[in-house]
């Protein structure tokens, strides 16, 4: 059961699933849209920064070089000063995408168990326990480090399922749930 406030302003439980999912639905939908309107949704900065922000007006501003030739608010552009890397980071170059076996091993062999993943998939206790064979882990490893080394996602990556919590017990109020994400944990390519 979730609780929603109708047209009128009147609080309604609903109760059928079929009523309970697209309530939820549309409620994402207009929590995940409620920044459509702010700058970086808007031109020029989405154009110059781009939905990843891997554009060179991004590098510009980690830099602290970035200017517009086009009118930006002073206040957005103080935001864009505060995100120059500072010298610290700066100076450590670029950090390797990569993980030791040793260190795969010892991540999974402290993974909790019973954390949830996505449904019929392998879970987290399975690959907890491929984490104490040599042969499974290294193959594990090389697997993952492969994707990792080359930027290329396995359409199995992709997948997820969203998947609603409570933030306090008992609310049931569409504004008090939390959407969380569960992915699969093992790899396949």
């Amino acid at each position: 059961m979730v609780t929603t406030i109708d047209r009128e302003g009147k609080k309604i439980e609903l109760t059928k699933q079929n009523d309970i999912e697209r309530a939820i639905l549309d409620n994402n939908l207009n929590k995940f849209l409620q920044s459509k309107n702010k700058p970086f949704y808007l031109s020029p900065l989405k154009d110059e920064f781009v939905f990843k922000g891997l554009s060179p007006a991004a590098r510009a501003a980690l830099a602290g070089v970035y200017e517009s030739n086009q009118h930006i608010d002073a206040r957005i552009l103080e935001v864009i000063d505060q995100w120059q890397k500072p010298d610290s980071v700066r100076q450590l170059g670029a950090l390797p995408m990569t993980m030791s076996l040793e260190n795969y091993r010892r991540f999974w062999k402290k993974a909790k168990k019973e954390t949830a993943c996505f449904p019929c998939a392998l879970s987290f206790s399975t690959m907890k326990a491929r984490a104490y064979s040599d042969q499974i882990a290294q193959l594990d490893w090389t697997m993952t480090r492969i994707t990792l080394e080359v930027g290329f996602a396995p359409r199995h990556w992709k997948q997820c399922m969203d998947v609603m919590l409570l933030k306090k017990s008992g609310v049931t109020e569409l504004s008090s749930l939390r959407t969380i994400v569960l992915f699969p944990v093992e790899q396949r390519v």
